[in-house]
């Protein structure tokens, strides 16, 4: 426990990052402390003293906790003129069904006219957290949905070319009896099989993109998966891909089934 004037350090985020080796020799130590507040008139301040360091602390949390008692930062805060008033309580509800209630009683509250309190709930910010996340998601959303139908396009150009250049092969087939089915349903088949391994490597990439994202932001939400892949959006994807190489295929299959025997022969 850290006395007046005394500090205790977390040892993951300020000890260890001072000396790998001899972080254990800080105990007794001064250090200078600081950190940046607001006066009365909303103007930033410094508030900083010399301290010394009484003992070093393995804490469980992510951004570390080093720890300061109350006589010293009420001191701390007095000699640069900034208010030592609290400026915020917390308020704990029995029941999560009544938070809205109470807030709304809280922000009723009048004194001499005035309403000097203003209270927000975790559910209100997690409502706008939402919000944003929603609004993120639709703009993805539409992305993508360009992006699909770029790829329509592109399977369909593809088709156009390989169809174009497998005349000879087609009058071939035609030749040696293969129905017009047939023939469109050997195009049909590659473009299936396009959009199946197309959904396959998007999906792998989506998951090294997942771990990646969750891991750079492990620190920021406590080891939480922020980016989560659900297996019903995996199925989506690939039953999407599959319906746009179909629709896609289409056309150019028809093209390939209604090729002329002879003409396709005399193609070069």
């Amino acid at each position: 426990m850290a006395g007046d004037n005394q500090i205790v350090l977390d040892k993951s985020s300020i000890a260890q990052k001072w000396s790998a080796t001899r972080w254990r020799q800080l105990v007794g130590r001064a250090v200078t402390v600081s950190y940046q507040t607001f006066n009365q008139k909303g103007q930033p301040v410094t508030v900083a003293r010399v301290l010394t360091v009484a003992g070093i602390v393995d804490s469980t949390s992510e951004v570390g906790l080093n720890a300061v008692n109350y006589t010293t930062m009420q001191s701390m805060r007095s000699a640069a003129r900034v208010s030592t008033q609290p400026t915020f309580v917390s308020v704990r509800i029995k029941s999560r069904v009544q938070n809205q209630v109470v807030v709304n009683e809280i922000n009723h509250l009048s004194i001499n006219g005035k309403h000097p309190f203003a209270a927000t709930s975790i559910a209100a910010t997690l409502d706008s957290f939402n919000t944003y996340v929603n609004i993120a998601t639709k703009v993805l959303a539409a992305i993508a949905g360009i992006s699909l139908i770029v790829s329509a396009l592109m399977i369909i150009v593809t088709m156009f070319m390989s169809v174009s250049a497998r005349m000879r092969e087609i009058g071939i087939l035609r030749s040696l009896g293969e129905r017009r089915r047939d023939i469109r349903r050997l195009f049909t088949s590659e473009a299936l099989m396009l959009g199946i391994i197309s959904a396959t490597l998007a999906t792998g990439l989506s998951y090294l993109a997942e771990r990646g994202l969750n891991h750079g932001l492990a620190k920021l939400t406590g080891g939480y998966a922020l980016v989560q892949i659900q297996l019903s959006n995996v199925i989506a994807i690939f039953i999407i891909a599959i319906v746009i190489a179909w629709l896609a295929a289409i056309l150019p299959a028809r093209r390939a089934a209604r090729a002329n025997p002879i003409k396709a022969l005399a193609a070069e």
